[in-house]
Formats: structure tokens, C-alpha cells, sequence
């Protein structure tokens, strides 16, 4: 604290403390001391707590993962009373879930350190409780408002590098899986700092809606039809045509029987199509799966054809591991982290508190696996 001839103005002049009540991992700091300025604390910069701070980060990252766990918030209370001593209040405990809505919202938007060459999107639906303006007054005589079930669909984005690190790098809540969704998805994706420059493949599961967001924003991408997709579709367009029944069987097991056992056969010959990463191998075993079906299944075989060649595009480039980018597994192993969270929350509260739990188990499965962030901080 070194005196000058002239005088330091107010800003600079300290002027004792003021106390502050923090909750830690360690417990309640009931008196803690936080030193303040003679005039200014308003514009003052913050290093170790923020402005109005009552309770510790690392805390408030440990309740957000119980939050993300499953816990309601009256569950969050009574965990949170093992470590403090204390009960918070529902309106305390409601900030917790407030600052991780706050830390999703800026995350979403924060540009790519890092874009990857290889992009896999496609949607998870997921139910929410929305507050709507109806209200009605309950046996204790609160006024609440009449809550409704409705569908959402999770726009998602994981990227894929050559070294096999595979992350969300995106995702958006949306009502609907249409065009202008996807539009406003890539768009958001665009600011990022994804563009055609950036990225030479992206894994489709066949949505209508994302090809003409696609041809906007991604110009010259290949598209690449998700191969476990591709497959799965055949089931849909069986017409079990000349069905072989098995012997001693009456009519209806035994063509149930000759039904499965069709499904089972066509399905495994067509998944066997695609066993290697050599394009001339799989177009000839491709062909002799049409020559062998074709007959007695010819939609499925039609369909099946239908956008064949955007099967192949992650044979285009000499990627290091093609068997992360034919498919989009790698996003649908993530979806279903995802839904086993959303089976024990039974339903989101809102939209905000659905994409709070979406970028905590993202963050989970990133730190899991090992993986940097890739985010810029912001």
C-alpha cells in the first residue's frame, strides 16, 4: 500500500469489509470477510466469487450434478443439508438450477476451438411440463398455473476427428424436426465456426427436413446416409411375398414364424454388405443381395437402393477410422445416455431444465471418455 504525493481516488482507496454468509463443500462460512472499496464496488472486478455469490463453485457444480442424477429439487435439499448443516430454501436451491440454465444458454454459442472434419446430427425427442397461461387455485389456495405434456425434439451435433475423439459440439430444442429447425441449427452451427471449409463429411440418419438446411449452409459436404439406418428401414417395406411355412405347424404360428425368419435373413445378408470398407467389395455384395431378394421383396429392394450411393461417401476421403463414421452410433449410444437420465426424471419441468441435463450429461460423457473441451472460454 504505497502513499503518493497525490491522492488516489475513491476507486482505489480500501475501506474496510463486509461480511458474507458462503456455502461450501466444507460446510457454511456463516462471517466471511469480503474487502471493499471506498466507492466503485459496483464496477469493481471479481477473481474468486462474483458480486452476489452466497455459495461456492465447486458446490454449485456438485448440485448440479446431483441435479443431472435425477434428484428433484426437494431431494437437492436435503443433499445439500448433509454438507452445509442447513436447510437452503426451494428458492435458493431453484438459483442452483438457474446458474447451470445460465452456464448452458453461453456454452450453446461459445465458438469451436477445435471443428471437427466429420459432423454426425440427428434429433432425440423428449416430453416436457409446460406452464401454460390457465391457471387454478389448489386445496391449500395457491393460484398455479395448468400444466401441460407436450413433445420436443433435441437438435444434435457430435463431432468426429481422425485421432477418434467424438463430442457434442452443438445441440438446440426445437418443437419440431422440420426445414426451418434445422435451418436455425445450422445456422447457429455456421457461427461457430463450422462451413463448408471446415468439414468434408456429414452422418445423416434420413430426416427430410435436415437435406435442404443442409444444401443452404453446407454446400459441397458429402452426406453420409447412415448405413445401421439404411438397414433398419428394410423391415419397414417387407411384404413377405411367397413365404416358405414350416411343417407341422397350424397356419397362423407357422406364418408368423416364416414372417420372422424372412425378416431375420434379409436384414443379416444386408448388414453383411457393409462388414468391410472396401467400395468395389461392397457394391458387388450389394448386387447379389438385390439378385437373391429382389423377386419376393422388390420394395424393400427398391427402397433399400433409393440414395445407395450416399452410403459410401465416408469411403471418399482416407479417414483413419471408418467405422466411427458410416453410422451414427456414436450419436445414438449418446442419446441413449441421455434418455436413461430422462426415464428417471420421468419429465422435464421445461425446456431450459431439459437442456441443462442434455449439457451436463454431455459434459459427463466428455470428461468420462477423457476428452478436452472444445469449446473457447468465454
Amino acid at each position: 500500500y504505497e502513499r503518493l504525493e497525490e491522492c488516489k481516488p475513491a476507486a482505489q482507496h480500501r475501506s474496510g469489509y463486509f461480511t458474507r454468509t458462503l456455502d461450501t463443500t466444507f460446510g457454511r462460512l456463516e462471517v466471511l470477510r469480503v474487502p471493499k472499496l471506498r466507492r466503485g464496488n459496483g464496477q469493481r472486478s471479481w477473481t474468486i466469487l462474483t458480486r452476489y455469490q452466497r455459495m461456492w463453485q465447486p458446490l454449485l457444480d456438485q448440485a448440479a450434478h446431483d441435479y443431472v442424477l435425477g434428484l428433484s429439487l426437494r431431494d437437492l435439499q436435503e443433499s445439500l443439508l448433509g454438507t452445509l448443516g442447513a436447510v437452503l430454501s426451494l428458492p435458493a436451491v431453484n438459483r442452483v438450477t438457474e446458474t447451470l440454465q445460465a452456464k448452458v444458454a453461453q456454452a450453446r454459442l461459445l465458438p469451436l476451438a477445435e471443428v471437427p472434419p466429420v459432423i454426425l446430427v440427428d434429433g432425440v425427442w423428449v416430453s416436457l411440463l409446460e406452464a401454460q397461461d390457465e391457471t387454478y387455485v389448489d386445496q391449500a389456495g395457491h393460484t398455479r398455473h395448468v400444466q401441460e405434456y407436450q413433445s420436443a425434439v433435441i437438435l444434435a451435433a457430435m463431432g468426429v476427428w481422425p485421432d477418434g475423439r467424438h463430442q457434442i459440439i452443438h445441440f438446440r430444442l426445437e418443437s419440431l424436426e422440420d426445414e426451418a429447425s434445422w435451418e436455425r441449427f445450422w445456422d447457429e452451427l455456421h457461427a461457430k465456426g463450422v462451413t463448408p471449409e471446415t468439414t468434408w463429411l456429414i452422418g445423416i440418419d434420413g430426416c427430410s427436413g435436415v437435406t435442404p438446411a443442409l444444401n443452404k449452409w453446407m454446400p459441397g459436404v458429402l452426406i453420409q446416409r447412415c448405413t445401421f439406418h439404411k438397414i433398419k428401414n428394410i423391415q419397414d417395406n417387407l411384404e413377405y411375398n411367397a413365404l416358405v411355412l414350416p411343417p407341422g405347424l397350424p397356419e397362423a404360428p407357422a406364418r408368423r414364424l416364416a414372417r420372422e425368419q424372412r425378416k431375420q435373413e434379409i436384414l443379416q445378408e444386408a448388414g453383411q454388405i457393409y462388414d468391410v470398407f472396401d467400395e468395389d467389395i461392397i457394391r458387388t455384395r450389394a448386387e447379389a443381395w438385390r439378385q437373391h431378394w429382389e423377386a419376393v421383396e422388390p420394395t424393400a429392394v427398391r427402397r433399400f437402393f433409393h440414395q445407395f450411393e450416399l452410403t459410401l461417401n465416408f469411403l471418399k476421403r482416407d479417414f483413419p477410422l471408418p467405422q466411427l463414421i458410416h453410422t451414427n452410433n456414436l450419436l445414438e449410444r449418446f442419446f441413449e445416455e441421455f434418455r436413461r437420465k430422462e426415464r428417471e426424471i420421468g419429465c422435464f419441468p421445461n425446456g431450459r431444465s431439459c437442456q441443462a441435463i442434455f449439457y451436463i450429461v454431455a459434459h459427463r460423457e466428455a470428461v468420462k471418455h477423457g476428452r478436452p473441451q472444445i469449446a473457447k472460454s468465454g
